[in-house]
């Protein structure tokens, strides 16, 4: 068993468990996520680790130009002379052989391989592509930020400097500074990613193009792929402001015309039209767990208890004429059905309907009497 209570950064960089967790190619990432949980006088090094795994550069190895222009003429010494060296092949004696001048065409043809050969290193030399690591690429984005890419075909978890821990869906971009200044902490997502923000009292903005979304310590899901029309934020727990931004300019306006989201709510933002509404997330999730038990068994219960029990359960606001369906009364067996599946059977034994309208939930139909 491994003391990792006992590590530094250089043991961990020498550690493939983590190593292999940092890159994404890990199925144990709940061991990692609970022990920075457990240990949380080991952020400091874990993130230091992580940050020089994410640098790490693998560069080519290549010629100098001293061995470049040795080989250079040693070819042309070759192609337009006579040369003889000495092979020793297994049993035999020193060979000599005789490489004969080249006609003209050829002597030609060598030169322009030559020349292609040349470009070809002071391209190599001058415009080297940007390294690339294991899974992901990791540089100095032109404005000084960290950017990391996510190619590894599976989610990439990224913790920040503040403790938020982010993972980043693959094909998904992130740009984000190695250490957050104290009056804000702006990151700039290219893609999908969950974002699970530590609270602090500066905002956590994150900049998608043409929108941002602002929040003091909630988890939510951005996807704003820039080849996409839409892009979508949703809440998971919390309340996020998400509002237009000027892409060329992104920090030149505020949250003027912008939404408010809680939990189990979602944005989005239609490119071509420019217009940001707000609706709900394709499953909404239970954020009190002590309101709806396991199995629920409903014997003539009045449908208001029920539509009460489900908003409170899962912090969705759902408007309906309580006193027009008082005497509705619901007899069913309910557990752990999907949202939308609740309503469709509590709205069908009435004969009413529900639709979602700004972000929650609405209720028509006749009642009964």
């Amino acid at each position: 068993m491994k003391n990792y209570e006992n590590y530094g950064v250089e043991s961990f960089l020498q550690d493939a468990d983590f190593r292999d967790w940092v890159l994404g190619k890990t199925v144990d990432e709940a061991f990692w996520m609970k022990f920075a949980q457990m240990h949380p006088d080991k952020e400091a090094v874990m993130q230091e680790a992580e940050r020089l795994i994410r640098a790490t550069q693998v560069e080519v190895e290549e010629l100098s130009p001293k061995e470049i222009r040795a080989e250079v003429d040693r070819f042309i010494k070759n192609a337009t002379g006579t040369a003889t060296s000495s092979t020793r092949f297994e049993g035999d004696g020193p060979t000599s052989v005789t490489i004969r001048p080249l006609s003209p065409l050829l002597y030609r043809i060598a030169m322009g391989v030559l020349f292609f050969v040349g470009l070809f290193w002071i391209g190599r030399h001058y415009w080297r592509p940007a390294p690339v690591a294991q899974g992901f690429v990791a540089k100095e984005a032109p404005v000084g930020m960290v950017e990391t890419y996510n190619n590894t075909g599976k989610p990439l978890p990224i913790v920040l400097s503040d403790s938020s821990h982010i993972i980043l869906s693959d094909g998904s971009r992130l740009s984000y500074p190695a250490t957050f200044s104290d009056s804000a902490r702006l990151v700039y997502l290219n893609g999908e990613a969950s974002f699970s923000v530590s609270h602090r009292g500066d905002p956590f903005i994150v900049f998608s193009k043409e929108i941002a979304t602002k929040v003091l310590g909630t988890r939510f899901v951005i996807n704003a792929f820039e080849n996409r029309r839409k892009y979508t934020v949703q809440v998971q727990s919390g309340k996020v402001s998400v509002y237009p931004v000027d892409p060329n300019n992104p920090l030149s306006a505020g949250p003027l015309a912008g939404l408010i989201l809680t939990a189990n709510q979602a944005a989005i933002f239609d490119k071509e039209s420019g217009q940001l509404i707000k609706t709900l997330v394709a499953q909404p999730v239970v954020i009190q767990k002590t309101v709806l038990p396991a199995d629920r068994i409903y014997d003539e219960v009045p449908m208001p208890t029920l539509i009460k029990e489900l908003e409170k359960a899962y912090g969705i606001s759902i408007a309906m004429d309580f006193e027009r369906f008082e005497k509705c009364r619901i007899t069913a067996t309910l557990s752990n059905e999907p949202l939308f599946e609740q309503l469709e059977a509590i709205c069908k034994s009435v004969s009413a309907s529900y639709e979602i309208v700004d972000g929650q939930i609405v209720i028509s139909g006749k009642g009964c009497h």
